[in-house]
């Protein structure tokens, strides 16, 4: 589908207009509607595919700005740079399934509906969405293989302390928990730290350490 963006921005589709141009004996019209098939009339003026597009901003957020049009490379590079990547995908999707719609039609294939295309780039969207855009966690903590402990003898303290890196926030903090003989948590703590280890690798590194404390 990014093969698919870079030859239309760059209007190297095997349009009509395109067929034409580089001598094959063929028609320049529309198999939809029959008007001149250029590269914007393709994806984006074709009632076929207005049509298509009518129904995917139902469901997707989608400006397609098309009185803004330019040049495929021009009119791209705008909308890529206002979208945000939900957005730059469905319009992927869109154009992919819209030209795969026309190749079917080339093929002497029934005319699609413009609304099983319609659900087709939806399905294909939403399968992109759960499986690539799926919500992170604002902190992941990754640590290593604490130092094995034991619980101290009754009458002393164990101090279980840690340091840890949040790659995602690329920030530090540092806690302690104490526990006395019976495994109880007698009090716990935790404390930012400015700046970031730049020393360390990437993800946290767990210390684990524990001190006894009479």
């Amino acid at each position: 589908m990014k093969i698919h963006l870079w030859r239309f921005s760059h209007d190297c589709l095997p349009s009509g207009v395109q067929k034409v141009q580089r001598q094959i004996p063929t028609s320049d019209a529309c198999i939809f509607c029959g008007k001149t098939e250029d590269i914007e009339h393709s994806m984006l003026f074709c009632p076929f595919a207005q049509e298509v597009w009518r129904v995917v901003k139902k469901t997707v957020k989608l400006q397609l700005n098309r009185r803004q049009w330019m040049s495929p490379k021009d009119w791209l590079f705008e909308f890529i740079d206002n979208a945000t990547d939900v957005e730059a995908t469905s319009l992927a999707v869109g154009f992919w399934h819209i030209w795969d719609a026309r190749n079917d039609v080339r093929k002497n294939q029934a005319h699609p509906n413009p609304e099983q295309t319609s659900a087709r780039i939806l399905a294909y969207i939403d399968l992109i969405i759960q499986n690539c855009f799926k919500a992170k966690p604002g902190i992941r903590r990754e640590t290593s293989q604490s130092t094995r402990w034991s619980l101290p003898p009754p009458g002393v303290v164990l101090v279980n302390s840690d340091v840890a890196l949040f790659s995602e926030c690329r920030c530090m903090a540092m806690g302690a928990v104490l526990l006395e003989s019976t495994g109880t948590c007698i009090a716990a703590a935790s404390l930012p730290l400015q700046g970031f280890g730049s020393r360390t690798r990437r993800g946290a590194r767990s210390t684990g350490c524990g001190h006894g404390h009479p």
